[in-house]
């Protein structure tokens, strides 16, 4: 089972598409995905809704 070690510098937010929580990492310009069906945070929505791609909102 892979975990993900959260960093405390990560941005939280939610996909704007299904709610789920998504880590926003700036320093190397990545957004992890919180898929339901493991603990492993992806770069993708498994949410068909969200047409696979996490939209990001602005963020600082």
């Amino acid at each position: 089972m892979k975990t993900l070690q959260v960093n405390p510098q990560w941005t939280k937010g939610n996909c704007p598409g299904c709610g789920l929580t998504i880590y926003i990492d700036d320093v190397n310009k990545r957004t992890m995905h919180q898929d339901p069906l493991c603990t492993w945070y992806t770069d993708f929505c498994s949410k068909a809704k969200c047409e696979g791609k996490v939209e990001l909102i602005e963020h600082t």
